[in-house]
């Protein structure tokens, strides 16, 4: 899930949801 987050942010798009690490695994 952290990983997943850091690239995101790193893409410039903002994490709202970060407790969902299922969501955030589906991008």
């Amino acid at each position: 899930g952290d990983i997943v987050i850091s690239a995101r942010k790193r893409a410039g798009v903002p994490v709202i949801k970060i407790s969902s690490s299922v969501e955030a695994e589906n991008f």
